[in-house]
């Protein structure tokens, strides 16, 4: 035997092939999720251009062109409206953060809190020895959220980018995909990963329709309840957590933590008002709104959404935190088709054996 195996090298080539490929795609995983983020944008946007697209006689640039006038001139009216508003109030809040960080450490701020809120003198001591214990926890925690906050402002800039790049997506999305896969699978591989990818398709188009109604409604809710009851920076609160609905579980969790920290540290006097609200609101939007948006494919396990969720925000932040989810399921729906697949092959294999053998009994 000699000292070269070509298998062995083979297997090597193919492994050192795959390691580079992910090392690429981790350094330019920003690129990638932008990407990813595009297309997604574009199915969200697809549905709106095809009903134009018949205005227009067919004429897809046409189309294009129209409907996303349209939205720039309505996100535009949102801005110089809602917009304005929430930003101004976003940055009356950013100045405030030092004096709130430094009555945090110290723990000032359960004395404030139990004050307003009507705690007794026994329970705030309790809780401002609690957070004097854990100083160096806030403080390593609050520096690592003001350490975050340029790097999802700088993703904001490349956010402008996205319905710019998306007008370029086509309106066939998984033909350039099926057009690769078509060169090296043919049979009943290739129908594999024609069905699979039809699906996706699908439903990344259901899932995004889906998600935007959703952050409307939240937006909606949260803009109308949180000016109604006079929630300090109420329209800062309602756009922040209508786009944090779009990152399930973790995106209305921290929603809650920053109207709560608000409602209570402003010393807003119903507060236990706003609980109930927070509450009733998940209930509603969880139990009712989601199963009537969300199709079957998106249905996944808590912990399986929860660690997708964590994977993506660490590997690209708020875009992977969204990108996630969709990924996960395109994962899903890719391992049930093989999964049939393969059981359906053993089923027609051994109902060919048991037909032979019938056969030859009969002979």
């Amino acid at each position: 035997m000699g000292i070269w195996d070509s298998r062995t090298a083979r297997a090597l080539f193919t492994a050192l092939v795959f390691a580079a490929i992910l090392g690429i795609a981790f350094v330019s995983r920003k690129v990638i999720f932008l990407f990813v983020f595009v297309v997604l944008f574009a199915y969200l946007m697809e549905p709106i251009v095809s009903r134009v697209q018949r205005w227009f006689r067919g004429s897809r640039w046409k189309a294009v062109a129209a409907t996303y006038i349209v939205f720039w001139a309505i996100v535009g009216g949102f801005l110089f409206t809602a917009g304005q508003r929430a930003v101004q109030e976003g940055q009356n809040a950013a100045q405030q953060l030092p004096e709130l960080n430094k009555k945090l450490q110290s723990g000032d701020i359960a004395s404030d809190i139990g004050n307003r809120v009507g705690f007794k003198e026994q329970t705030s001591a309790q809780l401002k020895q609690v957070l004097q214990k854990n100083r160096q926890r806030i403080t390593d925690f609050s520096g690592a959220i003001l350490r975050r906050v340029p790097a999802y402002l700088s993703n904001a800039g490349w956010m402008l980018l996205i319905p710019f790049l998306a007008m370029l997506v086509p309106q066939n999305k998984v033909r350039p995909v099926l057009q690769i896969v078509s060169a090296y699978q043919s049979g009943p591989r290739l129908k594999l990963w024609q069905s699979t990818l039809q699906q996706i398709d699908k439903m990344l188009g259901d899932y995004m329709w889906a998600q935007f109604l959703l952050s409307v409604i939240a937006l909606v809710v949260f803009l109308t309840v949180f000016t109604f009851f006079h929630v300090p920076f109420a329209a800062f609160l309602a756009v922040v957590g209508s786009v944090l609905e779009l990152i399930p579980i973790v995106g209305p969790l921290i929603t809650a933590i920053l109207v709560m920290g608000t409602v209570l540290a402003s010393g807003f006097s119903h507060w236990i008002g706003m609980l109930i609200f927070l509450v009733a609101f998940r209930i509603v939007q969880d139990y009712i709104n989601t199963p009537l948006l969300m199709k079957a494919e998106l249905e996944m396990p808590p912990l399986a959404v929860i660690m997708a969720v964590l994977i993506g925000g660490e590997l690209g932040g708020g875009l992977g935190m969204f990108v996630s989810i969709p990924a996960a399921a395109a994962i899903k729906i890719a391992w049930q088709n093989w999964r049939q697949s393969r059981s359906g092959s053993r089923t027609g294999a051994a109902d060919g054996k048991d037909l032979s053998e019938n056969q030859s009994i009969a002979a």
